[in-house]
């Protein structure tokens, strides 16, 4: 039981690594369609590349949903657990299962003692006096104000730009009918508030490795209206924003999520306001404060994330930390911090500025396989997890300790 685990978030580094099997792995520029192939081995040395310049280490890795992205992050968790240079390192790993509160909780973990139980205590009151019923509707809310200031900014810049510009109106056209809808009782009601209440529960509870991100985000079908609703007795002009939605069988729904999930982000910030719980300084300043602690103690900062797009709420601090350096005026003033994330390919608000900043992306091919292919990798995989239940957790746990870099 200790070898064989049904959920792959639990399994021992150990083990992991005992039952790994390297995949396909290619690298690309941020900006350019040219791949080459690479190693996972060229991953871990591009993670643990010399920051002496001060600059922030960001390595995006990149694919399709399923394709094995968190799992390699793990294994970077796992070989760095083992590096020569682990002493000197404080690691932080996000799992995508993980509720908004642990994902804070784990960052600020380094803080230790008395001052990160404070926050912890402040942040469990903080999450424990939303209820998901009442949590939704203050999401609706949000949601309503954050697309009314993407309306009217939108709207400005078209405006000082002069041109006509028929993508940016067809996107404020929606963005409007969305920030209608979100404010109109009838449809949150009828259907859309489950809709809310399904990403708040999933933000407020975490997930399991058989869900998908999608649970945590909104989708084109989200916008859908159900056969077991209504909108006869809705507004007029409800009705009319409905049916701009579903005209050309729904062509417009993947652009309508696309800015809803943009919104939810800072939306849902507002909603849990860590702000408050962490005595009105912001997620960055206290993880500056850990910074400018390690790099006293001669450390450096690890952030390890299984699945960024999941994180709706905290998602630009996040990306704030990442691209936070480490000098300032040519003084070295906190700690290096080296990022390695997954991000699905698809939509995501910040995924462009995360690939700018990376400068390079660790892409997995979605690789397709014939069914005999497809048997012979499951085999395999069977074959390595029973031989590592025949030596046992024990032992595969002395050879990850004494073994350093070498394969188990």
């Amino acid at each position: 039981d200790d070898c064989i685990r049904t959920e792959a978030e639990v399994v021992d580094d150990a083990v992991l690594l005992a039952v790994h099997e390297p995949g396909p792995l290619r690298i690309r520029s941020a900006n350019g369609p040219v791949e080459d192939p690479a190693t996972e081995q060229d991953l871990l040395e591009a993670l643990l590349r010399p920051a002496d310049d001060g600059s922030a280490v960001l390595v995006a890795i990149t694919g399709d949903s399923g394709v094995g992205k968190s799992h390699m992050v793990r294994w970077l968790h796992a070989q760095l657990q083992r590096h020569p240079k682990r002493d000197q390192l404080v690691i932080v790993l996000v799992p995508k299962t993980a509720s908004l509160r642990q994902v804070v909780e784990r960052i600020l973990a380094p803080l230790e003692g008395d001052s990160y139980r404070h926050l912890q205590s402040e942040l469990s009151k903080a999450v424990e006096q939303l209820n998901t019923r009442d949590a939704s509707l203050m999401l609706a809310t949000s949601l309503g104000i954050e697309l009314e200031h993407k309306f009217e900014a939108g709207m400005l810049a078209l405006r000082e730009g002069g041109a006509d510009d028929r993508g940016a109106r067809d996107r404020l056209g929606l963005t409007k009918i969305l920030r209608d809808l979100m404010r109109d009782a009838d449809v949150l009601d009828g259907w859309f508030s489950a809709v809310l209440e399904r990403i708040v529960r999933q933000t407020l509870e975490g997930g399991s490795e058989s869900q998908t991100g999608e649970l945590r985000r909104f989708v084109p079908e989200d916008l859908t209206v159900p056969e077991t609703w209504s909108p006869a007795d809705t507004k007029r002009s409800t009705v009319a924003a409905l049916q701009q939605l579903a005209k050309d069988d729904g062509a417009r729904r993947p652009l309508a999520a696309d800015i809803l999930q943009e919104a939810l982000d800072p939306a849902l910030r507002t909603v849990f306001r860590f702000s408050e719980a962490l005595g009105q300084r912001t997620i960055e300043e206290i993880v500056d404060d850990i910074r400018r602690s390690l790099l006293n103690d001669g450390k450096e900062l690890v952030l390890l994330i299984e699945d960024f797009a999941a994180l709706a709420g905290i998602q630009q601090p996040l990306l704030n930390l990442m691209i936070a350096e480490s000098d300032h005026g040519g003084q070295r003033i906190r700690a290096p911090l080296r990022t390695a994330l997954a991000v699905t390919d698809g939509f995501l608000p910040s995924r462009q500025t995360i690939l700018t900043r990376a400068k390079r992306e660790w892409f997995i091919p979605n690789t397709a396989q014939s069914e005999d292919e497809l048997i012979g990798r499951l085999t395999d995989l069977a074959g390595r997890y029973l031989n590592a239940a025949r030596w046992g957790i024990t032992a595969l746990r002395e050879q990850f300790r004494d073994n350093g870099g070498d394969d188990l």
